[in-house]
């Protein structure tokens, strides 16, 4: 019985998955992020953010100034939301992340309802 109640339960998050994969929201996220995917001026300066940002975390565990490295971060940053394929993209993540966190919402009140 319990096999039979997971088996159902799995079924159920495979259509959820399947559900978001079909939607217009993930399709055109895909699309952005094998769009930028091949993008190197975005990928470059994601890479050197990134890098920036691993400096930062160590200078700030020696408790190192790290103003001169997140005034780095800050112009990259700046320079990648001029790029308007890299702005949409966020876009889209963002409400693909908005869609995600309504799924987590709605199944943790739906618990709470049925164990409390």
């Amino acid at each position: 019985m319990e096999s039979f109640v997971n088996n159902k339960i799995l079924e159920k998050v495979d259509d959820i998955v399947s559900t978001i994969k079909d939607s217009k929201e993930y399709q055109d996220y895909q699309f952005l992020f094998s769009k930028l995917s091949q993008n190197e001026k975005v990928n470059d300066l994601i890479k050197e953010v990134k890098d920036l940002q691993k400096r930062i975390v160590k200078k700030e565990v020696l408790q190192e100034s790290t103003i001169d490295l997140e005034k780095q971060v800050n112009s990259l940053l700046e320079q990648l939301n001029q790029i308007p394929l890299y702005v949409e993209f966020i876009q889209k993540q963002e409400e693909l992340d908005q869609i995600y966190q309504n799924i987590k919402d709605k199944l943790e009140q739906y618990f709470y309802m049925v164990l409390n």
